[in-house]
């Protein structure tokens, strides 16, 4: 959902943790039209009781109770909807990780999809790599690799093979692999070119 940037809670390269707002966009007219909306479930609400009241001691008739009800059930499904609009405008961490640099500024239109920052999570990380199909039969999740890396030529990195694909390339006849490793340090990052040793 598109919208006017309001606020930026977040400075470039900081740790952030999951729900933390990171962007919120304009929310004032959805704002107003969740007070407008509030105030006629409240009147809803307020008919419902006086007809509940009516016809508990027979002078309404059911179809006017039956009305009643769906008049708050639909005003109060509308304060749901604008309620659910203004938290699409609050954009939030999906996961706890440090965010790159920001794409947008205050005051800026960002359109649907925009990218606003980057988001990483460096507690694991994944290197995904092929192999030819003749090594099929000696793959195994949980088989050990080493990483190196010429960003640091001295450390070697250990992991995992934890996925294999189950399809077979048809134009390399090569059989896609991921394997895990852990990155408290945060040293892994994505993109990182590295030799790896499986």
């Amino acid at each position: 959902m598109g919208g006017v940037v309001q606020a930026i809670h977040f400075e470039n390269g900081q740790a952030v943790e999951a729900g933390d707002v990171l962007v919120q966009l304009d929310v004032a007219v959805e704002q107003a039209q969740l007070r407008a909306n509030a105030a006629t479930a409240r009147l809803a609400e307020v008919e419902f009781e006086r007809a509940t009241s009516l016809r508990a001691t027979g002078n309404l008739p059911q179809s006017r109770l039956d009305r009643a009800l769906a008049d708050l059930e639909k005003a109060n499904a509308e304060v749901e909807h604008v309620q659910a609009i203004i938290e699409r405008k609050t954009i939030r961490a999906p996961f706890s990780g440090r965010v790159g640099l920001r794409q947008v500024h205050l005051g800026q239109y960002v359109a649907p999809g925009a990218p606003l920052v980057s988001l990483q999570s460096y507690q694991q990380v994944y290197v995904n790599f092929t192999l030819p199909q003749q090594a099929l039969a000696r793959l195994a999740p949980g088989l050990p690799l080493t990483l190196r890396s010429d960003a640091y030529p001295e450390q070697v990195f250990d992991g995992r093979l934890t996925a294999i694909s189950p399809q077979i390339d048809p134009i390399t006849r090569s059989v896609q692999l991921q394997g895990t490793l852990d990155n408290a340090d945060g040293r892994l990052r994505a993109g990182l070119f590295v030799k790896l040793t499986l």
